[in-house]
């Protein structure tokens, strides 16, 4: 990704009517996190800053923090387990009940992305392109580029 597509945090943090003065002061911290996702090889930085913005912006939760990411182009690893995403590991026999409530849940949703990790990295392919092939599984519309774009 190019320098110019990243977000400095300060310009995130500006973007959301939510956000106070004294956290944008801490724009540095968040720039530095950030900047750690541009270049990681694992699943541990990805994590540690999502659990940064779910600890640090409210309302958001594992789920809000990795979208957030996600749509940011920053992250391969951490992906925002949904409702979908619970169905299909349901229908291919996952062996441990899920639950759309749970994932509120830090540790549960760990648990559940370890597991989705683990099918990814014996498949070969990384767990954001099986979270856009399950998220696109749903889809009963054609994907084009008018309708494409976030």
């Amino acid at each position: 990704m190019e320098s110019n597509a990243l977000w400095s945090a300060s310009a995130i943090a500006a973007s959301c009517s939510f956000v106070s003065a004294a956290t944008l002061r801490q724009s540095d911290h968040r720039s530095a996190q950030l900047e750690r996702l541009r270049r990681h090889e694992h699943i541990a930085e990805e994590r540690e800053v999502a659990n940064f913005i779910d600890d640090t912006f409210w309302g958001f939760g594992p789920k809000q923090s990795r979208n957030l990411l996600q749509m940011l182009g920053l992250t391969r690893y951490v992906i925002p387990i949904d409702s979908r995403v619970l169905k299909w590991i349901k229908d291919i026999g996952f062996p441990v009940p899920s639950s759309s409530g749970l994932l509120g849940y830090r540790d549960y949703f760990e648990f559940i992305e370890d597991a989705l990790n683990e099918l990814c990295h014996r498949a070969g392919v990384y767990p954001c392109i099986l979270d856009a092939a399950v998220f696109g599984s749903f889809d009963v519309v054609e994907w084009t580029e008018e309708n494409a774009a976030w």
